[in-house]
């Protein structure tokens, strides 16, 4: 797993490679849990290929914590694989999904 953390304009977006599964997790939390209560946040999912269940619940809890907080969190540019595994799971209903960064990074900023 490849973890990259960056600044673009207000929103903090995380940009992952790899497989998001249990051995990978606990990288990727930490990295979510570093972020300030009340950030936009945007996963950047271009490169990944996989994602478990555990993977999932980081999603998840990320999106929740930014509700309590006034935050926003949403996710761009999910790869075929991604896409079915978020599908299957029923998370492309309640997460926001955008098809690319820009059009995610204004909804963000909006």
């Amino acid at each position: 797993m490849v973890l990259q953390v960056e600044r673009v304009r207000s929103v903090t977006v995380v940009s992952l490679e790899g497989k998001l599964n249990l051995e990978s997790c606990p990288t990727v939390e930490s990295a979510i849990n570093d972020i300030p209560a009340g950030s936009r946040v945007l996963f950047d999912l271009s490169r990944l290929d996989y994602v478990a269940s555990a993977g999932l619940r980081l999603f998840l809890l990320a999106a929740k914590s930014a509700a309590r907080s006034n935050g926003k969190v949403a996710l761009c540019c999910l790869t075929s694989n991604v896409t079915q595994i978020f599908r299957l799971s029923g998370f492309n209903t309640f997460l926001q999904i955008e098809a690319d960064r820009e059009t995610a990074l204004k909804k963000l900023e909006a």
